[in-house]
């Protein structure tokens, strides 16, 4: 989660500056599908087992 969240806030800054615009959106559209799958991942429950990671208690 860390690697996605650090890449789309890097990404957002280089696009902001107008630097790398291309690879900019590249990278902010595949660190959010990042924040995505792990958030499916680890977060949801499935098929009735409790989620892994728990957000509250």
């Amino acid at each position: 989660m860390m690697i996605g969240l650090g890449s789309l806030f890097i990404s957002v800054y280089l696009l902001a500056k107008k630097l790398y615009f291309a690879i900019s959106l590249f990278i902010i559209l595949f660190s959010i599908l990042i924040i995505f799958f792990t958030f499916v991942a680890y977060f949801l429950p499935e098929a009735g087992y409790p989620p892994p990671i728990r957000l509250f208690f």
